[in-house]
Order: structure tokens, then sequence, then C-alpha cells
């Protein structure tokens, strides 16, 4: 069983990035969110291509969006006292670790990387899907 169980499943994938590197400090984690339909093969590859190991993290951000994704990303070990500071000091933002830190960014179409929170979100992607 390679299953890994949250440490802090209480606050959320930030919980579970740091899990995993308490399992395996040595390696890169790439980290991907259930719920993005549109990604794709092609978008993993380019980010595995384009990964930058000098860097905390490799990830996307959307033409339109303020913010790198942090649920499509490759997190590196260095990365590690990061999370670990956020989690000491309540700060369960991914997304703030990325903006305040050294990370790669690669910039992709927004439709590619959209994810699905809501009801109305996922019958907006079903309606796309049959058109």
């Amino acid at each position: 069983n390679n299953a890994l169980v949250d440490i802090y499943p209480e606050i959320g994938p930030l919980g579970a990035i740091y899990t995993a590197f308490k399992a395996n400090k040595t390696t890169a984690w790439l980290v991907i969110a259930i719920d993005i339909p549109f990604l794709n093969l092609a978008t993993l590859k380019k980010l595995i291509k384009n990964r930058d190991k000098s860097k905390i993290a490799t990830t996307f951000q959307g033409t339109n969006k303020k913010y790198p994704e942090p649920l499509i990303t490759i997190w590196e070990p260095k990365s590690i006292p990061l999370l670990k500071n956020s989690i000491a000091s309540k700060n369960y933002s991914l997304i703030h670790i990325l903006k305040k830190n050294d990370i790669k960014t690669l910039t992709i179409n927004n439709t590619i990387i959209n994810n699905i929170n809501t009801k109305e979100a996922y019958n907006k992607i079903i309606n796309q899907l049959k058109n």
C-alpha cells in the first residue's frame, strides 16, 4: 500500500503536500487537483519539461489569472521549510507561498487549468462537452 494519510487533514492541500514530503524529503512532488477536466497529457509534459529545480516550484498561471495555480505544480524539496512555516503560522494558502517565493511560472490558457468547484461550474463544463 503506497497511500499516504494526511498528517494535517484539516488544512487542505498544504497538509497533503507536506505529508508527501515527510514520506520522501528528497524528491519533488507533482501535485494535480482532481477537479480539472481539461488538463491533458501535453500540458503535464510541458510542466515536466520546463521544471526548474533551482526554484521552490514550477507551476502554471492562466493568462487572465492574478495568481499561480498551486495544484498543477511540481513542488521541490526546497519548499519544505516554507510549507512547515506556513503550517506553524496557520497560513494554509499555497497561493500565498507561491506568490511570495522564487518560482518558475508557465503561462497557459485559462480553460486548460480551470477547475470545478460548484454545481454551476460542473453544468457549464458538461454543456461545453456536449457542444
